[in-house]
């Protein structure tokens, strides 16, 4: 009996438990224990990197980016804006042309925001290549202050927008902001019950 026992364990050993079916799962000896830990093939999990947040990616340089696409700003949204702006006349639709018209807004919102940038980053390039004549022709090095720096962006689009004529119009709209943001403070007239 012993023996028959013994015999019958080591072809249970011997007997390979394998897949009939490459889909089907693994038969296993219900003789042995399960292992605690079970091993299970991993996968290997593919990690996808953000250019913006790694090392290998090397420091974002602001300037080349830029000039490397500049061409959507100088070729493609104006197109873009050309070609919205022809639908926008063929389209009959009221949903449709609200639509597009609000594509065309933000298209050339993009071009405007654009232009100030560049106008900006030009300005400030000026100030800092004035700033580096100056340290080089003797002068102490000068950190301009924040509110410096405010009020000269200011007066510069004080003079961009009395050059393109739209001041006026400007500074209309500024007044009756502030005219809606100072009514809010005054006290509202009573009727008087007679």
């Amino acid at each position: 009996m012993k023996g028959l026992l013994q015999k019958q364990k080591e072809r249970d050993k011997a007997r390979s438990f394998k897949r009939e079916n490459k889909n089907r799962p693994m038969e296993m000896s219900s003789k042995r224990p399960v292992p605690r830990l079970r091993e299970v093939v991993q996968v290997s999990k593919k990690e996808g990197r953000d250019p913006r947040f790694d090392s290998l990616s090397g420091a974002l340089q602001q300037d080349r980016f830029r000039k490397q696409y500049a061409f959507l700003y100088d070729e493609q949204l104006p197109a873009e804006k050309e070609e919205l702006k022809s639908t926008l006349q063929k389209t009959k639709g009221l949903d449709k042309k609200k639509e597009l018209q609000a594509q065309l807004t933000r298209v050339q919102q993009q071009i405007q925001d654009e232009r100030s940038k560049r106008r900006k980053e030009a300005w400030e390039a000026e100030q800092k290549k004035k700033e580096r004549e100056a340290v080089k022709s003797g002068k102490g090095v000068y950190f301009q202050k924040r509110s410096e720096k405010k009020r000269q962006e200011l007066i510069m689009r004080y003079q961009e927008l009395k050059a393109t004529g739209r001041l006026e119009k400007v500074m209309a709209k500024r007044q009756k902001k502030n005219a809606a943001k100072d009514h809010r403070y005054l006290p509202s007239t009573r009727r008087q019950a007679e």
